[in-house]
């Protein structure tokens, strides 16, 4: 048995190296070789490599299904090796907001650079909730802006209201109110807690229905 793993082993370097001799025999940098039941894609050279990543990704978005790749994605539990399905789609969103951050943060650096001052100043608060913001609207509604997109990646002017509303009805959820303890003062509104509470649900109740009605 240990004999037979080990010829195994030696098989698939060998294997490795005759597709390489075999696709510079063929005079290309990139072929399609049939093993077994799976399809092999060798590439020697780094531009192709980098346009399949880049480009072509969806063209070659399932990745392969090893055992490797299974144990070391916790059964595929990431976007990076996970075949095409759900949760690649949905862990690939999670990645392209990543992408958007990095872009915001690079323009945000690259603008303030390019000041009389010469200095850039990130707001890590206003990039961490917007961030936030971006993720849960590309969960619920499958986009990141409500109105049109913005050339630096950040968030445009509706974008920026959601965010303050939203967070305003989370710093509210638990805070103390007087009609909590006293029934009776409810809608009298002494300390504008009500006020506040409706006119912060109704921004995000209006911004939500805009994409909900289009559908």
């Amino acid at each position: 048995m240990l004999a037979f793993c080990s010829f195994v082993s030696l098989l698939l370097v060998v294997i490795t190296l005759l597709l390489r001799i075999k696709s510079k025999d063929m005079g290309t940098d990139i072929a399609c070789f049939r093993l077994g039941g799976v399809h092999v894609v060798p590439i020697t050279c780094p531009k192709i490599a980098r346009e399949v990543l880049k480009k072509q990704d969806k063209n070659f978005l399932s990745r392969p299904l090893t055992f490797a790749s299974h144990a070391i994605s916790y059964e595929y539990k990431d976007a990076v090796l996970a075949p095409f399905g759900d949760q690649w789609m949905k862990m690939r969103k999670r990645a392209d907001e990543a992408d958007n951050l990095r872009s915001y943060i690079y323009n945000l650096i690259a603008r303030g650079s390019s000041s009389t001052s010469g200095l850039a100043n990130v707001d890590v608060r206003h990039v961490a909730r917007h961030y936030y913001g971006n993720g849960i609207r590309r969960l619920v509604f499958g986009q990141r802006y409500f109105g049109e997109p913005q050339p630096d990646g950040g968030p445009g002017p509706m974008e920026v209201e959601h965010m303050d509303a939203s967070f305003t009805l989370l710093g509210l959820l638990f805070s103390f109110c007087v009609s909590d303890y006293l029934p009776c003062l409810l809608g009298l509104d002494l300390d504008d807690h009500e006020k506040i509470i409706k006119e912060a649900i109704t921004k995000v109740d209006r911004l939500h229905n805009m994409v909900i009605e289009e559908r």
